[in-house]
């Protein structure tokens, strides 16, 4: 039986695939909705959630998890959601193919999902079979979160904030920027998730260039966590500078102690 990963939560910080495939698993969400802005052209990800409190047992929800991911080739990803008591009420398996080596993320559905009792449930990842990724959902109850805080995930976009449920939102997700020619230069923020905790902690993030230079490093910002709850940080960067094409690397430290590092590329237009 799967022990409920409130408590031993698994959250793997550029979770080693086998070498051969050279993907990594960078982290995930469970959320109401994933929406392309027809607009926009980027992602909207809508009512990301690790709780609910105040509903009514059985409780009945569309839920999609949104996976981040860097790597290349073709893949199998399946998931289970388990009860509190380790009981499968929910599977998916989905193959998915990066292509080339990329930044790149994933959407997985979990329609009419039901919530029979009180408890932390959790949605197992687990890709080429290898249990990667589990994310928690706590309903009506937090008595079995850890401490934590735990990251979540961490994702460049136009804005990211949490709404009046405590849900977070992202408008405009995007892997990569094209500019017709360098240097270039763009507005965006570094939106990152944090379930749980119980204490104020510091977020920092990084930017590095492709030469390994660091060329943002902004003062770190306080986060304040609590048991149970999500908790979303949103950095921004204005007028950043790419000064030449290539991969920037982007790293989340939390209380100076390095947590994910994952790719901004920029490219010129074809």
């Amino acid at each position: 039986m799967h022990k409920p990963a409130a408590l031993a939560l698994v959250l793997m910080v550029l979770a080693a695939m086998p070498a051969a495939a050279e993907t990594w698993l960078l982290g995930g969400v469970i959320a109401a909705g994933v929406v392309d802005n027809e607009e926009s052209g980027l992602i909207d990800i809508n009512g990301i959630q690790s709780s609910i409190y105040e509903v009514d047992v059985p409780y009945v929800a569309d839920l999609v998890v949104y996976l981040r991911w860097e790597g290349e080739g073709e893949h199998s990803v399946e998931m289970e959601v388990l009860n509190p008591d380790g009981e499968v009420v929910g599977d998916l398996s989905d193959d998915v193919d990066f292509g080339d080596y990329a930044t790149n993320f994933t959407t997985h559905s979990f329609a009419n999902t039901v919530f029979a009792d009180e408890g932390t449930y959790v949605v197992v990842v687990s890709v080429d079979g290898e249990e990667l990724l589990d994310l928690p959902y706590c309903v009506n109850d937090d008595s079995e979160v850890s401490e934590g805080p735990y990251l979540l995930m961490s994702v460049p976009a136009v804005d990211g904030w949490s709404d009046d449920l405590g849900w977070g939102e992202v408008e405009g997700a995007f892997e990569h920027y094209t500019f017709e020619r360098f240097p270039g230069a763009d507005d965006f923020a570094i939106v990152t998730f944090w379930f749980s905790g119980d204490d104020s902690y510091e977020q920092r993030i990084e930017i590095r260039d492709p030469d390994g230079k660091v060329v943002a490093k902004p003062d770190a910002q306080e986060l304040d966590a609590w048991p149970g709850d999500l908790t979303v940080v949103t950095e921004y960067f204005e007028n950043f500078l790419f000064k030449v094409p290539g991969d920037y690397l982007v790293t989340v430290y939390l209380d100076d102690e390095e947590q994910l590092k994952y790719t901004l590329r920029a490219s010129l237009a074809k």
